[in-house]
């Protein structure tokens, strides 16, 4: 079951993308838990691994891990703000059920990556206020893909 919990994150995201080379994604909570500082065992980083491995170029947003660590032995480049890390995304992953990703603020995301699309690990998110947002949305344990209307 672990295993292909891990997996799903990866397929879920890369099936948005379509043809995933050549897109970014920006992650969002690298660490294996909320309040961690460890990515030991984190679904994020095998993501991110499984991403880089199809061409994607990934991006982070973590502001308790090591960011030197990962980014060299990861090859994620991070950021210190959370919007800014999705500048020009096509996908963000929710990682972790951080507050602060539960209280993401549609417009400086649309300002910033207007046509970006969601993947949300934990369900933090409102679907239906997502895609009022203008947003495409999946997460795990619902089983759809909402998407934006247009």
């Amino acid at each position: 079951v672990n295993t292909r919990q891990g997996q799903l994150p990866f397929e879920r995201v890369a099936g948005m993308l379509g043809v995933p080379s050549g897109k970014t994604v920006a992650i969002w909570g690298l660490s294996y838990k909320e309040g961690s500082s460890s990515i030991r065992g984190s679904y994020a980083i095998s993501l991110a691994r499984s991403l880089r491995g199809v061409g994607v170029t990934v991006r982070g947003y973590d502001p308790l891990v090591d960011r030197e660590f990962v980014e060299r032995t990861e090859g994620i480049t991070l950021s210190d703000d959370l919007y800014e890390v999705c500048a020009g995304a096509d996908a963000l992953a929710i990682m972790n059920n951080s507050a602060i990703f539960a209280a993401l603020d549609f417009e400086r995301l649309r300002a910033v990556a207007p046509s970006i699309q969601i993947f949300d690990a934990y369900g933090l998110l409102d679907p239906g206020k997502v895609v009022e947002a203008g947003f495409s949305y999946s997460t795990v344990g619902r089983g759809f893909l909402v998407k934006r209307p247009g």
